[in-house]
């Protein structure tokens, strides 16, 4: 019930400022509900390849946990690269990364790294042979977090009503 109560602030804490902030400035609208929906899709793959390579019952819900928190923080950025701007500022400075194709890619190369070294770590814990999390697959995962925003208007009219 303790992880519950933190990984329910951990996600409702961060869309309450945003809306807030928001609310506060005259930015374009946040894309809360694509975010999300594109996050628990990302993150529920990411866990699934996971879970298949994990030994231990137990760490099965913390990594799938991980999995979703960061592919719902990951995919928020990426869909409201304007407001992640507007937090750092020094982000603008920086030639590469001042555009939003720039922090879309950025983010999707820290996913890729991320996916891979969780699938490291998982490995040399579990002393298993084959893991699901291949080079393709770290990079499929970090593809398809900078392309979201891109993808999300394609699989938008696929989407039943309530997901859209």
């Amino acid at each position: 019930m303790k992880h519950l109560r933190w990984l329910l602030y951990l996600v409702i804490v961060p869309i309450v400022f945003a809306q807030r902030t928001a609310a506060k400035s005259a930015s374009p609208e946040l894309q809360l509900k694509s975010a999300i929906v594109c996050g628990l899709i990302i993150g529920l793959y990411e866990a699934i390849t996971l879970m298949k390579d994990v030994a231990v019952p137990q760490h099965k819900f913390g990594h799938a946990a991980h999995a979703f928190i960061y592919a719902l923080v990951a995919t928020f950025a990426v869909f409201n690269v304007e407001f992640v701007l507007g937090l750092i500022p020094a982000l603008k400075t920086v030639p590469v990364i001042s555009s939003v194709l720039g922090i879309r890619i950025i983010i999707g190369v820290i996913t890729a790294i991320k996916v891979h070294a969780v699938s490291r770590a998982t490995k040399a814990q579990a002393n298993i042979s084959g893991l699901s999390e291949t080079w393709f697959h770290t990079f499929f995962v970090g593809g398809l977090v900078a392309a979201s925003p891109y993808i999300w208007n394609l699989i938008l009219p696929a989407l039943p009503a309530f997901l859209r």
